[in-house]
């Protein structure tokens, strides 16, 4: 896939108050988005692109619930304890790299 450079977001009014917290250099959203991503946010741009990412990541986390879940009903896993270890390690690497 090539290089994503710039996408054009066009959000409606009801959006707004969900998002712009996090636009908001004084607030307690952007504080806490800086704080998890683990740098100074100084732009909209940045600010939007940290948001994105972590919905990538939240999304992902989903996808890993729902496989799991898919093949504890199909009875492929036994152990839940092994599953979460490994889940937990799988996430701290993530976190590490990111």
């Amino acid at each position: 896939m090539d290089t994503l450079r710039r996408k054009t977001i066009n959000f409606d009014h009801a959006d707004t108050p969900v998002v712009a917290p996090f636009l908001d250099e004084d607030s307690a959203e952007h504080a806490a988005l800086e704080r998890i991503v683990g740098e100074r946010l100084a732009s909209d741009s940045a600010e939007l692109r940290a948001l994105v990412l972590l919905g990538v990541g939240r999304v992902r986390e989903a996808l890993l619930e729902d496989a799991y879940n898919q093949a504890v009903d199909a009875g492929d896993f036994d152990d839940t304890r092994t599953w979460v270890e490994q889940t937990t390690s799988a996430r701290r690497r993530r976190r590490a790299s990111a």
